[in-house]
């Protein structure tokens, strides 16, 4: 059975690829001739070249493929340009969908995220998927993109597209490539967290997140959503947690929301002008915000989704850190 996967060079997408070459799927990959592949360098796959913008590309891509997921979700450089990373998201996801659609593949796996679940109405709660989203007048651009993406997802589903749509809570593991300052973990190891802000989160292996979609390909049922996730805490018993595995003291102090957001949005101004990354993304301060504690009952009952140790996890990331330079040699 052949597999087109969508975002094979990303964080999650490497690990899927590796996990259905290890179920002996045929894969084959879309990607752009200028993404780095160092991720997937050695893997027997079937590399085609295109974009999401190119619905031509993603059509011939799923010539004779069975099924197909796609793990290439948007994500924003720039959160103050939120009508124009909207549109973006909108035209990819669409020339996506149209492109199954018409291939008539036997089923799609969408990636999707934790943010399209909402907020938990009071502190502690346990959301599944069948909670309502609340976050409609919230103002990240992140969010109301991966909104708006599935959304567009589960409207194809009613015109007939065989879809499942996952959502993986915060992914750890090995095999990230993103930029240094969205990678909380080798910043908490190189002392570049000063201070915290409180809330609520779940996290888990990206390895099990890999072997969930290759169990939703085989057994998840369509028009359903299920959530990939393991370990319900708070982001100062993360951070007490990494800093225990890399040996490093911990953040202590605890800021206001509001002022980790007047941050967030100095550095996104900054960055805009400097034609550069932030250091203080918006998208992330507002995942700390809106973020809840998760429940996957449903992933492990209906698929047998795995939950391994996080602290396996914590520990392959650092080691990759170190492997690729972003975590400085002490």
């Amino acid at each position: 059975m052949k597999v087109l996967v969508l975002g094979a060079s990303g964080f999650i997408g490497s690990h899927i690829a590796r996990e259905l070459l290890k179920e002996n799927f045929n894969v084959r990959v879309l990607i752009r001739k200028t993404s780095n592949i160092e991720t997937i360098k050695g893997l027997n796959l079937e590399i085609y070249y295109g974009d999401l913008f190119d619905r031509d590309s993603i059509t011939a891509a799923l010539k004779n493929c069975n099924f197909l997921i796609h793990s290439a979700g948007h994500y924003p450089k720039f959160s103050l340009k939120m009508r124009e990373e909207l549109e973006i998201a909108r035209i990819q996801i669409r020339n996506v969908l149209d492109a199954a659609l018409s291939s008539k593949i036997e089923k799609m796996i969408y990636t999707s995220s934790l943010s399209t679940l909402g907020k938990g109405e009071k502190r502690g709660s346990i959301i599944n998927e069948n909670h309502p989203y609340n976050l409609q007048n919230v103002r990240s651009t992140y969010h109301r993109i991966k909104y708006t993406m599935e959304k567009e997802v589960f409207e194809y589903t009613r015109k007939g597209l065989p879809a499942v749509v996952l959502n993986p809570t915060f992914c750890i593991g090995e095999y990230d490539f993103k930029p240094p300052e969205y990678c909380i973990i080798s910043r908490i190891v190189n002392k570049q967290v000063p201070a915290y802000i409180q809330g609520e989160m779940n996290a888990v292996d990206v390895k099990d997140v890999a072997r969930g979609h290759v169990l939703a390909l085989k057994q998840g049922r369509i028009g359903e959503r299920y959530i990939l996730g393991n370990k319900n805490m708070t982001t100062k018993e993360f951070l007490f947690l990494v800093s225990q595995l890399a040996g490093v003291k911990p953040p202590k102090i605890k800021i206001p929301y509001r002022i980790s957001l007047l941050a967030g949005y100095l550095s996104e101004t900054v960055a805009f002008l400097l034609k550069k990354r932030p250091f203080i993304p918006l998208s992330g301060i507002y995942l700390n915000r809106f973020s809840s504690y998760m429940n996957s009952s449903k992933a492990i009952k209906e698929l047998g989704f795995p939950q391994s140790p996080l602290e396996d996890a914590i520990k392959r990331a650092i080691k990759w850190y170190y492997h690729i330079g972003y975590i400085k040699p002490r």
